[in-house]
């Protein structure tokens, strides 16, 4: 691990890590997306996320749902958002020890009944029957 790279995460966190033991509050963030999609095509949407830093991005919806799978569905989104999160949380802790990865990989695996989804088995949960928006 390079001195610069560990000089840099501490040189970014130090200074949070203080603010936080003091302010608590300031540490709980709230992150968030906002999916926007037509009334035309109900297998392919858009979805932004944050506070517009980033170009929106489209989604389309599984196979076993009736789409055409042609773009990332919620569930590749959902295992993408997991696996970043931690690949990065392990490189920055990594780097604060001055531990050299030679290689990282994070995989990350969700598993859904579609039968909730296409409303064959009442058992089986849908995100409706969830309470999620």
């Amino acid at each position: 691990m390079s001195k610069t790279m560990t000089a840099l995460v501490k040189e970014r966190q130090e200074p949070l890590q203080d603010r936080y033991k003091t302010a608590p509050d300031e540490a709980r963030i709230t992150d968030h997306a906002i999916a926007q999609s037509g009334d035309a095509d109900p297998f392919h949407g858009t979805v932004k996320v944050g506070d517009g830093q980033s170009a929106p991005w489209d989604f389309g919806i599984h196979l076993a749902n009736g789409g055409d799978h042609d773009l990332p569905n919620p569930g590749d989104i959902l295992c993408a958002a997991l696996a970043a999160g931690l690949d990065s949380t392990l490189r920055m802790i990594a780097a604060r020890m001055g531990v050299t990865l030679e290689s990282l990989e994070v995989s990350v695996k969700a598993h859904a009944d579609m039968r909730g989804c296409l409303m064959i088995e009442r058992t089986v949960p849908n995100l409706a029957r969830l309470g999620l928006p």
